[in-house]
């Protein structure tokens, strides 16, 4: 939390929480709202806080050396990053992090890193349920995106626009709707590929000590949590 957070008293009793700067806090869910639903590490205490009070900050496990390609960041390993949000795709939107940015601090670097390669020391509960949560977050901003689009053409309805309507509104209204359709058409495919290969893409505990065979092989010890890519 990089900002104590005090619930108003229009939403006493409601399920938020009250934090302090400098609490941690385990994120379970983000809402397209604006707020996020959380576990209080100290008082183990659940609720929602405003996602602009706190920052998702996570270690990088290996380099990301995304230099040539537009839009992704790139980072070594061991380097700190604020992950701004998560795709269900797997990759999550990063800023570089060196502390709570000042006012008059210079635009941080920010780009696509892929998920796996970012720490996650959530339990793993949460780490089997994380992709399932992205899906509904994914399908919670399409919802609300339709409504905006539904209040918006409801609006223009009621105040019979009529010939007043601009080509180049229609055009928008037609590229959102070309939007939301593509964004449910790829949730659709993603839960489709899901559910062919539920293996991949889960968290696992290694239960037994493995020494390589061979460089493809990979060394790892008992305890050691390590992300299914594949499986056969």
């Amino acid at each position: 939390v990089i900002t104590t957070y005090t619930p108003e008293d229009d939403v006493a009793g409601s399920a938020v929480v009250e934090a302090k700067q400098g609490d941690k806090v385990e994120i379970i869910v983000r809402d397209a709202g604006g707020w996020a639903y959380c576990r209080l590490e100290a008082s183990n205490s659940m609720g929602w806080l405003p996602s602009s009070r706190m920052v998702e900050i996570a270690r990088l496990l290996a380099d990301h050396d995304a230099a040539l390609h537009e839009g992704l960041l790139s980072a070594s390993k061991d380097d700190f990053v604020e992950v701004v949000s998560r795709h269900y795709s797997g990759w999550a939107f990063c800023r570089e992090w060196n502390g709570p940015p000042a006012l008059d601090s210079p635009p941080r670097k920010e780009g696509w890193v892929t998920d796996s390669y970012l720490e996650d020391k959530r339990s793993q509960v949460m780490l089997a349920s994380k992709w399932h949560r992205l899906v509904l977050q994914a399908l919670d901003q399409v919802v609300l995106s339709a409504l905006e689009l539904e209040g918006v053409l409801a609006q223009a309805k009621e105040q019979d626009w009529g010939g007043d309507l601009s080509a180049e509104w229609m055009q928008q209204c037609l590229e959102f709707t070309r939007w939301l359709t593509n964004e449910l058409q790829n949730i659709t495919k993603a839960v489709s590929q899901h559910e062919q290969s539920v293996d991949t893409g889960m968290y696992a505990t290694v239960q037994w000590e493995t020494a390589p065979g061979s460089t493809s092989e990979l060394k790892v010890e008992k305890g050691d949590m390590v992300l299914v890519l594949d499986s056969d």
